[in-house]
Formats: C-alpha cells, sequence, structure tokens
C-alpha cells in the first residue's frame, strides 16, 4: 500500500484487499532473493544459529511495534486485539526473553545489539506509518516482521565474520 504513492485512504484500501498486485509480488520475490543469498553468504557454522535466532528476532521486532501504536482504522481490523493488549511489560519481556535465547547461540553482546537494532527498526516502521496512514496496521506489522528478518541476518553476519 505505501509504495502506491497513494494517500491515506488509497494506501489502507490496498492494505485490506486481500488480493496481492504486481508492487506486492514484487517485493516478496525481492525479499525471498535477499532472505537466500543473505542466508547463503553466513559461514556454515553460523546458519543454524542464523535460522535460530533471526526469526524471534524479527517477532520482537513486532512486539515492539504493537507498543504506544494504535490502529489506522477507526474500525479496527486483525491487529486490533494485539495492539490493545500490547504494554510495557510484554515488551520487555519480550525484549529479555529473546536476548537471553540469542545469546545462548551468538553471545551476549551480539544479541543485544541484534535486539536493539530490532527495536530502532521496528519504531521507525510504526513512526513513519503513522506519520502516512494514521497508525499502523497488521500489514505493517507483518513487515516490520519481512524487514527485520534479513536485517538481522546481515548483522549477524556482520557481527560474527
Amino acid at each position: 500500500g505505501f509504495l502506491s504513492g497513494g494517500e491515506r485512504n488509497r494506501v489502507l484500501t490496498i492494505m485490506k484487499d486481500s488480493r496481492v498486485g504486481s508492487m506486492g509480488t514484487s517485493v516478496v520475490v525481492l525479499v525471498f532473493i535477499l532472505d537466500y543469498v543473505l542466508l547463503a553468504g553466513t559461514p556454515t557454522g553460523l546458519r543454524v544459529e542464523a535460522l535460530l535466532t533471526a526469526p524471534a528476532v524479527s517477532r520482537l521486532a513486532m512486539v515492539i511495534a504493537m507498543y504506544h501504536s494504535v490502529h489506522a482504522r477507526a474500525e479496527g481490523g486483525l491487529a486490533t486485539p494485539f495492539l490493545e493488549a500490547s504494554d510495557l511489560i510484554s515488551v520487555v519481556t519480550a525484549f529479555l526473553v529473546t536476548t537471553a535465547l540469542c545469546s545462548v547461540a551468538l553471545g551476549l553482546v551480539p544479541s543485544v545489539v541484534l535486539c536493539s537494532i530490532a527495536a530502532v527498526l521496528a519504531r521507525v516502521a510504526t513512526w513513519y506509518s503513522t506519520k502516512r496512514i494514521g497508525g499502523i496496521t497488521g500489514d505493517v506489522l507483518g513487515a516490520v516482521n519481512e524487514i527485520t528478518f534479513p536485517v538481522s541476518l546481515l548483522v549477524i553476519r556482520l557481527l560474527n565474520p
């Protein structure tokens, strides 16, 4: 929806449509290629760790994105229950648990760096979405997940040459 260049209502209409257009298809294909390239470029001894930690970190980013966010639509949507249930305790707990789990695979410092970068990505995405359409939607949460995953793979690779 954001790639349409349209105003708020047009973006929300596109996001609500269950059909995938050419931009959506292109982004999905490019993200899969990016994920593959980043994973293929990860040293063999680090691939299992990357495959265990990157999904956890991308889900952490979704929890962070939900915090202090409102639904972009007045009538809400599928993301509404998650947005309403999000609180600081959930965010702190998710951050600590994800950092602890990632620490087992990567060590404490890389895990804190990785989770902190995920937090920044989530906050930037929610800031942009709120500025552009007045809040976030389930599509925005999915985008946060899909953006954070390859960034996590890249950070893992950079922190463990």
